[in-house]
């Protein structure tokens, strides 16, 4: 058990608060090993996202972000499963991660 959850054959086993029934995929526990190879490929990484252009950096997010919302249903019932909220919660949630792309473009324009 790590934080109250159970962990079987390397994995966390996900509940859903409002049925108790187990939520499949599993999730994957990851060893310190495994983290730290993560954050030195994100450090290694990072001075390339740096040298782009902050219209480029923009860009790349505005995409990413229609990609959250095109799959805003799925992601929707993903959340619903998983924390117990409502469908209307959950779909609110989603908008507002899709919504920093607002974020990013005032920040692009200002430094303009």
């Amino acid at each position: 058990m790590v934080q109250g959850v159970l962990i079987e054959d390397g994995h966390l086993v996900n509940i859903n608060p409002s049925t108790g029934a187990r939520i499949e995929p599993r999730v994957k526990v990851f060893k310190n090993a495994d983290v730290d190879a993560a954050v030195a490929a994100a450090r290694a990484a990072q001075p390339k996202w740096a040298a782009r252009s902050l219209a480029e950096r923009t860009r790349l997010v505005r995409e990413a972000v229609a990609a959250i919302g095109a799959d805003k249903p799925a992601l929707a019932r993903t959340i619903t499963t998983e924390m117990g909220k409502t469908l209307k919660e959950a779909e609110e949630e989603v908008d507002c991660a899709a919504g920093k792309d607002e974020y990013c473009e005032l920040v692009r324009a200002a430094n303009e």
